[in-house]
């Protein structure tokens, strides 16, 4: 369907991770307070500030848009989608086959998180605007990954019992990440221009650069669940 329709990238977000969300919210009821604010904090707001600093250091570029608004006229506003469909479908996903919840109520966290993050966000985006070389960053694919990975790593030596967890969610999404960057480098939905990358992998006829393996595909859910657990969920 992909290869033959060629949809463009929110279309395609919906298809390979909005419908098994939908699904999984209709076979079973969810903590769905939970689940918004971890899309909210984790997906939109956190996803934003790290998808804005990549896209204009060009880690990647979004190319298959379907919504042509353009902030500071260099980040697709298209991306937001992506991440709000990449957190919704994990933590969905983690909701009904992993966490066993022990406590409905949401994190007293939660507020400190969300002002953060925000904070993160505003800062990010003033210094772009005083000075867009202030968010130039060398092989910034490695350090931003790096950096992503610092909390859940501390959250999983203090927490061991969360290993298995992860290493679960680990195992299921590096599948649907690898199967949803093939079809979205070859219709076209992204590409990889920049140069400061450890290195390329290809497979079917599609290269990227061995950040998205190592980052995305092996730790990204992994990454924002931790994150999702100890400021949104009880820790457990």
């Amino acid at each position: 369907m992909s290869f033959f329709l060629r949809p463009k990238n929110i279309p395609l977000g919906i298809l390979y991770l909005g419908l098994p969300s939908l699904y999984l919210f209709i076979r079973q009821k969810k903590n769905y307070k939970k689940i918004f604010w971890g899309v909210i904090i984790f997906g939109v707001i956190f996803g934003t500030v790290f998808d804005f600093i990549l896209t204009i250091n060009k880690a990647w570029i979004a190319q298959g848009l379907s919504i042509p608004w353009m902030l500071f006229g260099v980040w697709p506003v298209d991306d937001v989608f992506g991440y709000v469909f990449m957190a919704l479908f994990i933590f969905v996903f983690y909701e009904h086959f992993i966490d066993d919840e022990r406590h409905k109520k949401l994190s007293k966290r939660h507020a400190k998180m969300l002002l953060l993050s925000l904070l993160v966000l505003g800062m990010t985006m003033f210094a772009y605007f005083v000075n867009p070389d202030f968010l130039k960053i060398s092989h910034v694919y490695l350090w931003g990954g790096l950096a992503a990975i610092a909390f859940p790593i501390i959250f999983s030596i203090f927490n061991p019992h969360i290993i298995k967890k992860l290493s679960v969610l680990a195992v299921f999404f590096f599948f649907v990440w690898l199967l949803l960057e093939i079809v979205g480098v070859k219709i076209g939905g992204w590409a990889f221009p920049g140069s400061g990358y450890i290195g390329y992998a290809s497979i079917f006829g599609v290269t990227f650069p061995i950040e998205e393996i190592i980052f995305w595909m092996l730790w990204y859910p992994a990454v924002i669940v931790a994150y999702y657990e100890y400021f949104i969920d009880d820790g457990k």
